[in-house]
């Protein structure tokens, strides 16, 4: 079976390198990595070009952000499955290749996502279910009821094989066949929310997708968006607002979505400019978490058994690439 690799970088030359040794390591063929560096200033192109001169690299003159470059790069495969994959997520190449064998013979699935850990190996909630016009506000009543969140699957421990509504695009494999059915990431959500929008119309096609945590892979979180929380929270809401106004529904049930958000946004504003300890919340999808990110790890934890469970270190085998970055900061919260 022919796969591909496509990574999106944009100043995060030293994740891109652990990436991608770690791939080359364990089975991964130079030439079925695509890399597209978006006008990177950190040296990741002088990187690329010295030390994997054998990956396939473009350099674009601009930041053509996720969704375009994702596009850029799908032209130039042929594979019958690709993985997009962050430039932060380090992991086996050969296990990954497990999963487009595992669900190839399953003409429905049109996706399938590992496990994501963190690098200490616990586990991290990955899948979500579609957001509406209301999803604030749930979010906002299930942090006061100091309930699991329904949007982010606080239900779900991440353990066990299921299909799933929406998987983070961190890593994430993808048939050929049905992304041509499906159609491109929409470059009107250029950072965030294309791969919201992408699950939305896979499933309204009769496709599935799978989250499969057979395998796993290491993901730091946030290696480019982290940075400039207060713009990265700017373009999330955008193109949160953005979903909102695409989708279905009554005028004024999708005006009450926009006032939360509103709302949301204004309340997160303090946190990111005079709480440090709170920056993290930034890359929050636009939830009421955000208004308590560090009591809230603590209360989900406490309250929620599944999560509890998924949060504790893994029995299992868990991906530890001698190329993982010794002093990679964490960024547990987000």
């Amino acid at each position: 079976m022919k796969t591909a690799v496509l990574i999106v970088n944009y100043n995060t030359s030293d994740d891109l390198r652990a990436c991608l040794q770690s791939l080359l390591a364990t089975g991964a063929a130079a030439e079925s990595i695509y890399v597209a560096d978006n006008a990177s200033t950190d040296g990741s192109w002088a990187m690329l070009q010295a030390e994997f001169p054998q990956v396939r690299s473009i350099r674009n003159s601009r930041n053509l952000y996720y969704a375009e470059a994702n596009t850029q790069l799908w032209d130039l495969s042929d594979s019958e499955w690709t993985m997009l994959l962050n430039p932060d997520v380090v992991g086996n190449f050969t296990d990954l290749a497990t999963l487009p064998a595992k669900w190839d013979s399953d003409p429905r699935c049109a996706a399938v996502a590992p496990q994501l850990r963190f690098f200490d190996g616990r586990i991290q909630p990955s899948c979500r279910r579609l957001p509406d016009a209301l999803t604030v506000w749930r979010e906002f009543f299930d942090v006061l009821l100091r309930r699991p969140s329904r949007w982010k699957m606080g239900d779900f421990d991440h353990r066990s094989s299921r299909a799933v509504p929406q998987p983070m695009f961190s890593c994430i494999w993808i048939r050929r066949s049905a992304w041509r059915a499906v159609g491109d990431l929409d470059p009107r959500y250029p950072l965030f929310f294309n791969d919201v929008d992408w699950c939305h119309r896979a499933l309204a096609a009769g496709f599935d997708i799978q989250f499969d945590p057979s395998v796993a892979v290491l993901h730091r979180r946030g290696g480019s968006t982290g940075r400039q929380p207060l713009l990265q929270l700017w373009r999330s809401n955008f193109s949160f607002a953005r979903y909102i106004l695409n989708s279905p529904g009554r005028t004024a049930v999708r005006s009450l979505g926009l006032l939360g958000l509103s709302l949301s946004f204004a309340a997160r504003l303090p946190l990111l400019l005079f709480l440090p300890d709170c920056r993290l919340a930034g890359r929050a999808e636009s939830s009421w978490d955000a208004f308590h990110p560090c009591r809230n790890q603590r209360r989900t934890t406490a309250g929620n058994p599944t999560v509890a469970a998924s949060r504790r270190r893994p029995t299992g085998t868990v991906p530890t690439p001698a190329t993982a970055p010794p002093s990679a900061p964490r960024r547990d919260r987000d």
